[in-house]
């Protein structure tokens, strides 16, 4: 006596039900979407920028523009300095945080809070604050100092030391 079933059908395929349950197909039919979306925006660009990249005369205009290489320059420092400066500093305050005292506990949820707090509305809280116009932070320095305050945003050393501090 032979184990295995013949096709109802008798074409020799099995039909979808056999080797697949509705709560199944429902999946692949609700994933095909995010699938789409994931070759168009994700896999499309990264293969046309490679295909982009084939020529070797994009480069050299490329390595002749002074942002590029301001922007190179910038990127090396933030990754150098900021990236591991907070590495150090998450170190330290894991070794702190992990001390069983009721107060350190409750000082942990105020370490924490920034970290659950969305980062749009702190980048533009802060853009906000460090306005050379009409900023809080310039005011204050107006008002105290009756001088004013550096133009935060648009000097690229301040510029990039503020972006470090808010990573960090």
């Amino acid at each position: 006596m032979s184990s295995i079933a013949l096709n109802p059908t008798g074409t020799g395929r099995t039909p979808v039900s056999a080797w697949m349950t509705p709560w199944q197909a429902w999946g692949l039919i609700l994933i095909v979407p995010y699938v789409l979306v994931f070759v168009f925006f994700v896999l499309y660009p990264i293969g046309y920028g490679f295909w982009l990249a084939r020529r070797p005369e994009t480069y050299a205009h490329l390595f002749e523009d002074p942002i590029f290489v301001r922007s190179v320059v910038n990127t090396l420092v933030f990754l150098i300095v900021a990236i591991n400066l907070k590495m150090m500093i998450a170190l330290l305050l894991s070794g702190f945080f992990v001390q069983a005292r009721t107060w350190i506990k409750w000082l942990s949820v105020l370490f924490i809070l920034p970290w659950a707090v969305p980062s749009i509305p702190t980048i533009m809280s802060l853009r906000f604050m460090l306005n050379p116009e009409w900023g809080v932070i310039n005011q204050l320095i107006f008002r105290l100092t009756l001088e004013d305050g550096p133009n935060w945003l648009n000097d690229p050393t301040i510029a990039l030391g503020m972006a470090m501090r808010v990573h960090i």
